[in-house]
């Protein structure tokens, strides 16, 4: 199981249930990453509205960074997205411009949340009289990363009551995605996380295991990421 702050296991959910196009309720994003890039500091976000009525959303962007380990979330105007306030008939299709308001980073990697939030409106379109309605929300990742930036994830394995601790720590300038984690104990793999994560610079993650390791062999940590699979000696604790 992994174990990670509220906030962090709340951005997890987020990127695993919008998946590609996100859908929330009645209206669907796409892309659900963006990447902006040197020679590209604007991308857009289409917006459809799917549903049978109109739908107003708000649209909000913070500065995601790891602090003492952790992710936080703070105000920023430094990515740009416009129109700030979205409204969409039923069937409709719009785009949100994104932009960087500063140079693109020389060094490491500087990255966002980006929120949609469903604003229910008093009157029209509004919950129907006897019934409720949620305001929804997708939240999406925007990275703006310099050339030659790249994550160094160090991984130190510890017992454990029942099994281990597995802790990542992400001493690069750039953040990784972590699309599984499994042991290999002599061939045969135990799930420990398939849940989509990211790393940020600085962050840590630490990881339970309840199955015992074998007192003979070597197992190993298997880790995922969308440039493949990568083994981790845990005898070593190494990298």
């Amino acid at each position: 199981m992994t174990m990670h702050a509220p906030l962090r296991i709340l951005l997890s959910l987020l990127t695993l249930l919008f998946a590609i196009p996100a859908l929330a309720g009645s209206f669907t994003v796409a892309p659900t990453r963006v990447e902006l890039a040197p020679e590209r500091h604007t991308a857009g976000l289409t917006v459809e509205n799917r549903g049978g009525e109109p739908v107003l959303l708000q649209v909000e962007t913070y500065a995601w960074k790891a602090r003492e380990g952790r992710e936080v979330l703070e105000p920023d105007r430094d990515l740009l997205a416009v129109p700030p306030l979205l409204r969409l008939a039923p069937g409709e299709r719009r785009v949100v411009r994104l932009g960087l308001r500063t140079p693109f980073p020389e060094r490491g990697e500087r990255a966002w949340r980006l929120f949609l939030t469903e604003i229910p409106e008093a009157a029209g379109g509004g919950a129907r009289r006897g019934g409720v309605r949620f305001a929804l929300r997708i939240g999406l990742p925007v990275f703006a990363r310099a050339p030659g930036a790249a994550a160094d994830v160090l991984w130190r394995v510890e017992p454990a009551e029942g099994g281990l601790s597995i802790e990542a720590r992400n001493a690069g300038d750039a953040h990784i995605r972590i699309l599984g984690l499994a042991l290999d104990l002599g061939g045969r793999r135990v799930p420990v996380s398939g849940e989509p994560d990211y790393l940020l610079p600085g962050e840590v993650a630490v990881w339970r295991v309840r199955t015992p390791v074998p007192a003979t062999g070597t197992p190993a940590l298997v880790v995922t990421t969308p440039g493949g699979e990568r083994r981790v000696a845990l005898a070593a604790a190494s990298r």
